[in-house]
């Protein structure tokens, strides 16, 4: 009887954990085709960094991490998930895959804070602190590694890959990390995941 609930208990955590990253996989792939172009730059603002903030606060960091793998690898195999409905190893590895890649250690940064407590009020104010602070360093090195690659592959000096893969979102990006910090709270005391 014992063996029995804990198969049953595994189980269902496995679907569980199934169809949290197939949820959060169909988010990213929409948010990541809701364009906003920019007439200064050839990059457009989308919801995808939000997004991979969000996936990473929710699902924790090896969860996250994974949802974010399973992303890339749709669309390396030609399932068109990313921004503008591409898709392939040449998208992958245009200028703008480095922040591809760069979803993977964001999330995973971000995941730390599903292990804070948010249905205490008395570290209310705590919680969001952490919140936003992990969700800035994620967006941090989601910026490095966006812009290391964005400046390898067009071949082109860190300012100039900065002023145009960085500066551009700062403003957009810190208003992301702030709903996708209150969302979390308010999804978490939900107990939606």
């Amino acid at each position: 009887m014992i063996t029995t609930t804990y198969s049953n208990s595994k189980s269902s955590s496995y679907t569980k954990c199934t169809v949290y990253i197939a949820m959060c996989v169909a988010l990213l792939s929409v948010s990541s085709n809701i364009l906003i172009p920019l007439p200064f730059n050839p990059v457009p603002i989308n919801l995808a960094s939000m997004t991979v903030l969000l996936i990473g606060c929710l699902l924790g960091p090896v969860l996250g991490s994974i949802c974010i793998i399973v992303y890339i690898f749709m669309g390396m195999v030609g399932i068109p998930v990313y921004s503008g409905m591409g898709a392939g190893l040449g998208h992958l590895m245009g200028p703008t895959g480095g922040f591809l890649f760069g979803y993977i250690p964001a999330a995973f940064i971000s995941g730390w804070t599903n292990y804070l407590k948010f249905d205490q009020n008395k570290t209310k104010s705590t919680t969001v602190a952490i919140l936003l602070l992990s969700n800035i360093l994620a967006t941090c090195i989601l910026y490095t590694v966006g812009a290391l690659f964005f400046m390898k592959v067009t071949n082109t000096s860190l300012s100039t890959s900065i002023s145009t893969t960085v500066i551009p979102f700062i403003l957009g990006d810190s208003i992301k990390i702030i709903l996708a910090s209150i969302l979390v709270i308010r999804l978490k005391k939900l107990r939606v995941f």
